[in-house]
């Protein structure tokens, strides 16, 4: 999964994404490498290569945007190898109120930051989405307190 985005002064900003193999609920999701490609799901959403435009020209792409109305909000973008810079926020709700919510902090977050409200060298935090594997996947154990 990869996303970027180039604005240059004069010209329109462009972006992109890159995601291999999607699929959802084991479904395999044909990509058309489109902006803000939405497919609907149960209770949500699922938009892929969200771009979004600001009035001044700067341009933000999302690779993978998840929305389930009234429970969770997901963003992941993967900023480049090797993998610093790559960024995920979450917002969680519980009947209709949030409850956790990272942009809070600021947004969006830098996995592998030493300060992850500012990009940085850091190491680790890649996103890599990858079809599941026995020794990377298992039952969910723990609790949410959103849900």
């Amino acid at each position: 999964m990869g996303a970027s985005a180039l604005a240059v002064l004069g010209t329109d900003a462009v972006g992109s994404s890159d995601i291999g193999g999607l699929s959802i609920n084991g479904i395999p999701i044909f990509l058309t490498g489109g902006p803000n490609q939405t497919i609907d799901i149960i209770g949500g959403r699922v938009v892929i290569n969200e771009q979004q435009t600001s009035p001044g020209g700067t341009i933000t792409v999302n690779a993978l945007h998840v929305i389930v109305d009234g429970v969770a909000d997901v963003y992941a973008r993967d900023g480049g190898e090797p993998g610093v810079n790559d960024t995920f926020d979450i917002r969680l709700k519980k009947f209709g109120v949030t409850v956790y919510n990272t942009p809070d902090e600021c947004f969006p977050h830098y996995l592998g930051s030493y300060a992850p409200c500012s990009p940085g060298n850091g190491g680790g935090g890649n996103i890599q989405l990858h079809k599941p594997n026995p020794s990377t996947t298992g039952v969910f154990g723990g609790s949410c307190p959103a849900m």
